[in-house]
């Protein structure tokens, strides 16, 4: 998805049911992350200006339905 600002949003996972929502960088700086957790593990994630390795790595820890709380810190995990 790309917007009039000319960033591509992206999207991955399944984001309709979430409970927890914990992000880093701004869409302002056309460098965002957001995790989306369910039943304290990672649903989906939301991402603004990130690499094709973090992207991948996200897929890989949504596919593993991950523990949220394994990304603390660093949400990437991957970076």
């Amino acid at each position: 998805l790309v917007d009039d600002l000319g960033l591509t949003v992206k999207v991955f996972g399944d984001v309709s049911q979430y409970e927890d929502v914990r992000s880093q960088g701004s869409l302002a700086a056309g460098d965002l992350l957001a995790v989306y957790g369910h039943n304290g593990r990672l649903v989906g994630a939301l991402t603004v200006g990130q690499s094709e390795d973090v992207e991948a790595g996200l897929e890989n820890l949504i596919r593993a339905h991950e523990a949220l709380n394994a990304l603390d810190g660093d949400l990437a995990g991957v970076r």
